[in-house]
């Protein structure tokens, strides 16, 4: 499966004129955001089964937000967090960060059937299955070389010329 680090690799490698006056941090910050709302209770929830019983509804109760109903309501209470004047880039950026993200997990075979794309209007998973979720070495390895290619252009100058107020907007 595509980790924190392949979602945020690819998120950073994407084009800064498709992000359109988004903030990268923000972008950035949205490419993880599906996972640390899904995954990371879940993972907790699992190992805290070590010490004490934990019913098997309220381990699966955290799939379902890793749709995008859920982390666009997600990504609107977060933007709160910042002024007022900033809200609206930010919540874009979260958001657009997100649903990169489900966008990338889309393309895996998950054995388990997928994801729920149109929560909370349905129950129905949806994949792609283009690529199987354990292949995660191909996936961190294609970001990685994709930043690195972006990162070259950047600062070689050959391709555009490098202006540090357009490549990354500050929050």
């Amino acid at each position: 499966m595509p980790d924190l680090y392949t979602h945020t690799a690819l998120a950073y490698a994407v084009p800064d004129k498709w992000r359109a006056g988004i903030p990268l941090e923000a972008f950035l910050a949205g490419a993880a955001l599906p996972d640390v709302l899904a995954y990371v209770p879940l993972k907790l929830l699992v190992a805290l089964r070590w010490f004490v019983p934990v019913p098997n509804w309220l381990v699966h109760v955290f799939v379902p937000w890793h749709s995008p109903a859920v982390f666009a309501l997600a990504c609107f209470l977060l933007s709160f967090l910042f002024e007022q004047e900033k809200r609206k880039k930010i919540f874009l950026g979260l958001l657009g960060g997100s649903l990169f993200h489900l966008f990338i997990d889309l393309f895996q075979y998950q054995p388990d059937g997928g994801y729920f794309v149109f929560y909370p209007f349905s129950l129905r998973t949806f994949q792609l299955g283009l690529i199987h979720a354990d292949f995660w070495a191909v996936w961190a390895g294609g970001a990685t070389i994709l930043v690195l290619i972006k990162l070259f252009f950047m600062y070689s100058g050959t391709k555009q010329e490098r202006n540090p107020d357009d490549s990354r907007q500050r929050l």
